[in-house]
């Protein structure tokens, strides 16, 4: 079980004002939208700490009218998961390149830190679901809907809201993620836990899923380590072989094809794959031999002289 004392650093005596100062405190300091570094899985915490702790203390003498600005759903839900597709090209991943996505997330208001208030006023029970948070008619029925009125809250505000997030303790920020497409990379379905969108009550957020798909434009794939493509090579070429500079990735590499290369065939260039760890891939083209469709008048006299010398020799 969690020492949810030690997450917000207060004695096991603390009463509800220090519960809520620490809590505030620590929430602000590890808020998502105020924080550059990864705070998600400890902002839940501190939220979990303070939702359970608050719950155990006693009121004070407080009745139901005296309600704390500090509220707690009374079910919290899971926030929903974003979706994004990862775009990518063959020479990003032989690269190692590092992708940068924009994400528009949910995440809890700053200013209220998710509970909606915009003053010191406390709040009061709701009379629609008589402080209990959930819909009368759902909760009949079986399925347990969060009250309209308080959002799940079982409380209501006495006066205007939050100004930053219009009460309802929820705010829509622009945030960028860094992705490396190192050599461990695939495009398997990625899932990043906890980095989706948070819910009323600022439960467990959703998941950030992302869609890896690869570009086919590219003559190019990495597979593993090694650089695959293909080496097109004319007739003439292929017969009395030749060296061709192909660019690949922006790495201007020396391709010999010996004589008789036959299509088909592969032709492997070692060192020139991509880099992973201190072993570097290979660079394998497979040789296709173009008949041209088109030719001009001395090439048709060539190809026509060659022919009468193949029908003599055969």
């Amino acid at each position: 079980m969690k020492d949810y004392h030690s997450v917000l650093n207060v004695s096991r005596n603390a009463g509800p004002d220090e519960i809520k100062k620490a809590y505030r405190s620590m929430a602000m300091k590890y808020h998502p939208d105020k924080s550059k570094s990864k705070t998600d899985e400890k902002f839940r915490e501190i939220n979990e700490a303070y939702e359970a702790l608050i719950n155990k203390v006693p009121n004070n003498g407080t009745s139901e009218k005296d309600l704390s600005r500090d509220r707690a759903p009374a079910r919290a839900r899971k926030g929903t998961d974003i979706f994004i597709n990862l775009i990518i090209t063959a020479e990003e991943i032989a690269k190692q390149t590092v992708k940068t996505i924009e994400i528009n997330r949910i995440v809890p208001c700053g200013v209220c830190l998710g509970t909606g208030s915009g003053t010191s006023k406390p709040f009061i029970k709701c009379h629609k679901c008589n402080g209990s948070g959930v819909d009368v008619v759902s909760s009949l029925m079986g399925s347990k809907k969060f009250c309209e009125d308080c959002k799940g809250y079982g409380t209501i505000q006495q006066d205007r809201g939050c100004r930053s997030c219009g009460g309802n303790g929820l705010l829509t920020i622009k945030t960028k993620k860094d992705i490396k497409l190192n050599r461990k990379f695939t495009l398997e379905q990625i899932v990043f836990l906890g980095e989706g969108h948070y819910s009323i009550g600022c439960g467990i957020p959703g998941n950030l899923i992302l869609k890896p798909i690869l570009e086919k434009k590219c003559p190019y794939e990495v597979v593993g380590k090694n650089i695959r493509g293909k080496l097109t090579l004319s007739p003439a070429q292929a017969v009395l072989g030749d060296i061709v500079y192909l660019d690949v990735f922006g790495d201007i590499v020396k391709v010999t094809a010996e004589p008789g290369t036959k299509t088909g065939s592969l032709i492997e260039i070692k060192d020139k794959g991509v880099q992973k760890g201190r072993s570097k891939g290979s660079l394998i083209l497979k040789v296709v031999i173009e008949i041209p469709q088109k030719i001009n008048e001395e090439e048709k006299k060539l190809y026509t002289r060659l022919l009468e010398i193949q029908k003599n020799i055969f």
